[in-house]
């Protein structure tokens, strides 16, 4: 982040032209003349800089399901941490939580916090979820659950109801996420790795 803000530069400049209409003053109704002061701000990017702190890193971790394809649990770029979709199923087997909505999705709830955790970010931090259910019709069950794991400012969300969900779930969750460096005095603190 210091190496892009030493790539932004600031320049102020003020000027009176003596005609009150052109650009710099501004005469008022009472004939005062008042001086206008422009803001110009250059951005300059440094490719070198750009790619170091946007490199893309790939998560993962055993505390939650193994991706079973050529995917990736979750990719950090920068700040940012997206994850793939995730599934009520246990870490270390191909087995839902329970056959019934709210296990599920608390599981794949579960599943997304290790994810999380294990890139240097948590739940607090979730900026976006997308929900895709075989069923919409269990949309409010799932929400009871949802609400569990996020109590307070929620992020943004979708819900959807698809086709199908692999392995005939009923639930599956992908979340964005910004990387944190949590401090919260007074508070049960994250378990963030940054």
């Amino acid at each position: 982040m210091s190496l892009m803000a030493e790539s932004v530069r600031i320049v102020s400049e003020c000027s009176i032209t003596g005609s009150p209409r052109r650009h710099g003053e501004h005469r008022e109704p009472s004939g005062v003349l008042v001086e206008l002061c422009v803001l110009r701000v250059s951005v300059v990017f440094h490719p070198h800089i750009w790619r170091r702190e946007m490199a893309k890193k790939v998560i993962a971790t055993d505390k939650a399901p193994a991706a079973v394809g050529p995917y990736s649990q979750a990719v950090r770029v920068g700040d940012l941490i997206y994850t793939a979709g995730q599934l009520g199923i246990l870490p270390g087997t191909k087995e839902f939580a329970g056959p019934d909505i709210e296990s599920q999705t608390r599981q794949a709830l579960e599943n997304l916090k290790a994810i999380l955790e294990a890139a240097g970010s948590c739940l607090r931090h979730v900026v976006k979820t997308t929900v895709f259910l075989a069923d919409i019709g269990e949309f409010a069950r799932v929400n009871g659950v949802y609400a569990e794991f996020f109590p307070e400012e929620p992020p943004a969300r979708s819900a959807v109801q698809v086709a199908a969900l692999p392995l005939e779930a009923r639930v599956e969750i992908e979340a964005v996420a910004e990387a944190c460096e949590c401090e919260h005095p007074g508070e049960e603190e994250c378990k963030c790795e940054c």
